[in-house]
This record gives C-alpha cells, structure tokens and sequence, in this order.
C-alpha cells in the first residue's frame, strides 16, 4: 500500500530519484488515493445526521474491536473521544461511533449493537459484501487499509467525499480540515520531509529548543504534521502532536482579535475611532486619541511593554505585603503559583500603569502590547458576556478547536502540556500549564497579549477559518471584508508591515531581518511567540505553516532559534516543495 512505498524511500538518497521515478511514484499514489475512495461507502445516513455539522456541544463515545488505534486517532484530530471498555453508560453519550472489523467476526456485527441508541457504524473488510441496512448511520469500507479508516473518519466530519452505495446520496464535504499525504497535491514527500526534519534537529542538536512540531496545511488538508525531541532536555518524555503549548503573543491574533474583526464585520466596532471612545479612562491621557487602526497597527506611539511584575516587589527584592500572599483569600484569589496569589483587583493597577505611561517622542513603528490588556474588557462589553466564554462559544468549540484555551490545566493533564521557563525573579519556579508572560499572568492567566494554550491542529482550524475569509465547516464566523482590513497594511507608506494585530512580511525582504520565507506572499499575515512559537498564514498559496518549540527552556536568554534562523527556513522548505513541484 502506499504507506509502505513511501516509509521504504525514507532510507534512500534524495539523488538516488531521477524525474522520471518522482513522476511515476506520484502518479502511482494519486491513483492509489482514487481507488481507495471508490472502496468506501455510506450505506445508509437517516436524517442526514452525517457528516456532523454543530460540533461544539457533541458528546462522543467510541467502540471498536479493532487494536489499531488510526480510525479513532484521526476521529480525535476534529473532536476529543471518549473510548468505551463497555456500553453500560450510552446514555451520557449524543453518539456512538463504533468501528467493527468483520473479518474477525465471520462477517457478522453482534447483535447487542441493535440497542445502541444514535449509533454511527463503522465497517470494514478484505472485499464486497452484501451488507444489510440495519443501522441507521453506517460507512463500510471493502479493504483492511488504515487510508480508508483515515477517509471514513474525515467523512464523519465533513472534510472528505464519502461516495454512496450505488453512487447515490453521498456524504459530501463541509469545508473542514482535511489530512492527506503531499503526493495528493503533486508534492513529493521525501524532500520536504528530509529538510524539515534536517532543520528540527539542528535546532535540538544546538539546543535552541528540547522539542518541537511543525504543521503544514495546504488546501485545506494537513499534509505534512510531525513532532520532534522531547519536553525538556532531560528525555522523559518524547513530544506528541497532541501536545498543548503556551502560544505567547499568538494569543494576540487568536484571542480578542477574531472577536474584534466579527465586531467590526457586524459594524458593532470601528477601527477610525479613537482609542478614548472605547476606553473611557483613557480620555484625559496620553493614549485616548489614537485611532485604533493606529494601535492594532503598532502605530500609535504607545511604549512596547510594562514589567507589571516589578511593582510588587520591594527594593531588596522581596514580596509587597499588600499585593502577594502566601495563602489564598477573598481579596488575594489570583493564583500566580501553589505558594503566591495576587490582590484580586490587581487588573486595576495594570490599566493605571497603561494610562499613565509615556508615549514615544517619535510617531513610528514600534510593536507594543499594551493595548492587549484591554481588549477583553471591550470584547466582553460589547458581547453582553464574559471574555472567555464568549470566545469559546463564538468560535473556539464551533471550530473543534477544544485544546485552544487559557487555564489549560483545568481540562488537560500537565504530562500532555509543555513546560516553558524555569522563572528564577518572580514566581520562581518552573512554569509548566500556566502561562509564560508575567502581564498575562497577573490578569488571572486571561489576557488578549498572552495566555492562550493549543495544540498545533486546532490553532490550524483558527487559522484555515481566517485563510477561508472568515467561514469554517459551512458556518460565517468573520465577514469577509473584516478578514481583507485587518490582514492588510495599513500604513505602509511610514514603513511598517503591520496588520490590524497580524504580523506581515517585511515590506522589502532582509534575509537578516525578515522572521518569514523570501517566497511568503506580501498578502501573508500571522504572528510569532516569545516562547518559541510561530503560526503564518498564506492566501496567495493557500498555505498554513505552525512551528511550536519551548525555546525559553530552562531560560528566555537562549537565543539559538533566531541566530539559526530556524522557523524562516523551515518555511522556506515548505515553498520550494510546493512552489517547485
């Protein structure tokens, strides 16, 4: 099968490949790819209940007498799934997804399934059978292949075409995210990969990071995902793709802002207004009369950053009595370590310190996060909701993006979290599931500057919505024209890249400077995060390229994935395969 012929070439030299073997083993399994969607079919889909439209309050339980893990592993990359050793708890469950192999059940499925209530069945055997109707919702697939178990999964969610018996009612694609191989595309997989990995491990072998992933989606489909070393550099445990890392400023485009563009889609916020408009403590300061285009643009003479951090500390270093506690207590609630908790109204003293913080002389570019602390607020205000929740119910749960939180250590266990620094000034310990920026931090973990959690595949689903102008699985979350006014520069002419809050390439590309690939598009838009983290979207392409590293661990001082240039050249692979192809 084509798994195998692909794992048997990693071995061989890239030059070993003339023109002519790359043609043929790509045509090879872009035929292999055909034919194994003419062996999967919907037999039968009561009420169209298939593929799953409004996945955000789904519960789902899982089933198999299978041992491969694939159908489920590709069932979890859209929604989290809960496997069952029995099926004494249906009832807690809106479906049940069963995979049943026939071959090791004479051809026969137990009867005991006839009772599963909202039942999806998944069959699959070495050839044709004469299959039955009895279950309302049920794919059979005529191979034992794991491409099939991968399509019949992706066509539960609607990312994939599912033909119909007969060629009748078919399940058709929804405008999820997909996941094949590159060769579906015409990209030959073996270079890509070998220089992708070739990069990752210089990283690791320099020790600019312990760890890391990169994600490619092309076209809507994942085509290249692979994680790489291990958590921290003692080995204990090996990087997953379902791992969750501290985004950092990524939070910047994936927290408030996606509510801020369907605000101004809706024409409930105006980017021409001034900033005093929608703050009204800022209208005495030296901050209220910028535009907000000009703050979302890093254009409004607004200083780069606070050290929040530094006004709870005496001189000698020591704690402020007034602001941190030991122990928890109605006034001190923010937990900022087992052993630290903050005044719960600190949020206040942060916005004075904003209001009253000087401006820069000159009118330039100069990327500053302070207007981040704000956001959330406005979002709220304007939402009738609280920050979060507004969040994951406008679009984070909508997506299938489950892992894309604050707080992540409320719903994850620490193992699948990635440590970040170990903080040896302020909370002075290692700081793993909670957020890395000290601002954020001190806001309770919730800000619109950092806080923010994902896993590589659902910070992709953010990003394939904002790639599609705004629509995702059928649904318009973000007017179209919002998407084109804040991925655009605004004032190029005083030469800044910016966005409104996305990061763009250079205006005149410096292989010294530029922190994107020479071939990223000047319509490309995405964002960077101190804690090594980098996500960048292409519309000229059709492209999403997400690298996710530690690289302030143990300590924020190492600066190897910059002096290596290691995510611009990864990107930078990522072109030549597909623009050379």
């Amino acid at each position: 099968m084509r798994f195998k012929i692909i794992i048997s070439f990693i071995f061989l030299p890239l030059f070993s490949f003339s023109q002519t073997e790359i043609d043929s083993f790509l045509e090879a399994t872009r035929q292999q790819l055909f034919q194994a969607r003419q062996e999967i079919k919907i037999i039968n889909n009561k009420n169209k209940v298939l593929p799953f439209t409004r996945i955000d309050t789904l519960k789902i339980g899982f089933f198999s007498n299978e041992q491969r893990p694939g159908f489920k592993q590709m069932l979890e990359n859209y929604l989290p799934i809960q496997k069952l050793e029995n099926l004494d708890e249906l009832n807690i469950y809106d479906y049940i997804i069963v995979e049943w192999n026939l071959d090791k059940s004479m051809g026969k499925t137990p009867k005991f399934l006839d009772t599963v209530p909202n039942l999806i069945m998944f069959t699959k055997s070495r050839g044709e059978l004469d299959l039955d109707r009895r279950f309302d919702h049920h794919l059979h697939a005529n191979n034992q292949s794991p491409l099939l178990s991968s399509l019949a999964a992706q066509g539960i969610f609607g990312a994939v075409l599912i033909l119909g018996k007969n060629n009748q009612d078919p399940l058709k694609p929804i405008g999820r995210l997909g996941y094949t191989s590159p060769e579906e595309f015409g990209i030959f997989s073996f270079p890509l990969q070998e220089n992708i990995k070739k990069v990752v491990e210089e990283g690791i072998e320099a020790q600019a990071f312990p760890g890391a992933q990169v994600l490619v989606a092309y076209k809507n489909k994942v085509i290249y995902h692979e994680a790489y070393g291990y958590h921290t550099y003692s080995k204990n445990r090996k990087v997953q793709k379902t791992d969750i890392y501290d985004l950092a400023s990524i939070t910047k485009v994936s927290g408030a802002l996606p509510a801020l563009m369907k605000f101004h889609g809706e024409g409930k916020f105006d980017i021409d207004l001034p900033m005093s408009y929608y703050f009204q403590f800022l209208k005495d300061s030296n901050k209220g009369d910028a535009l907000v285009k000009e703050v979302l643009s890093h254009y409004a003479r607004y200083k780069a950053w606070i050290p929040y951090w530094r006004t709870t500390l005496k001189k000698n270093g020591k704690y402020k009595r007034k602001t941190l506690k030991a122990k928890p207590n109605k006034k001190y609630s923010i937990q900022l370590t087992p052993n630290l908790y903050l005044y719960k109204d600190y949020k206040q003293e942060i916005y004075k310190q904003i209001k009253e913080a000087p401006i820069e002389k000159e009118l330039k570019y100069l990327y500053s996060g302070l207007s981040f602390y704000l956001w959330p607020d406005l979002v709220a205000s304007i939402s009738g909701m609280d920050y979060e929740t507004y969040l994951k119910e406008t679009f984070y749960n909508k997506l299938g993006a489950k892992t894309l939180t604050y707080k992540p250590l409320r719903y994850f266990s620490k193992d699948r979290i990635i440590p970040t620094e170990n903080d040896t000034f302020f909370r002075k310990e290692l700081l793993h599931g909670v957020v890395h920026d000290e601002g954020a931090a001190m806001m309770d973990g919730i800000s619109s500057n950092a806080g923010l959690f994902s896993s590589a595949n659902d910070l992709a689903k953010l990003f394939q919505m904002y790639l599609n102008k705004g629509s995702y699985a059928g649904e318009q979350f973000i007017a179209p024209n919002s998407i084109s006014t804040f991925t655009k520069t605004h004032y190029a002419g005083a030469n800044n890249r910016r966005g409104l809050g996305f990061d763009k390439p250079l205006l005149k590309y410096d292989p010294v400077q530029s922190s994107t690939a020479k071939d990223a598009s000047l319509n490309s838009f995405g964002h960077s995060g101190y804690t090594g983290t980098f996500v960048w979207a292409d519309p000229d392409n059709d492209l999403i390229y997400i690298f996710f590293s530690n690289r302030v661990y143990p300590t924020r001082y190492n600066r190897k994935i910059y002096q290596m240039n290691i995510r611009p050249r990864i990107q930078q692979t990522i072109y030549d395969a597909i623009l050379k192809k």
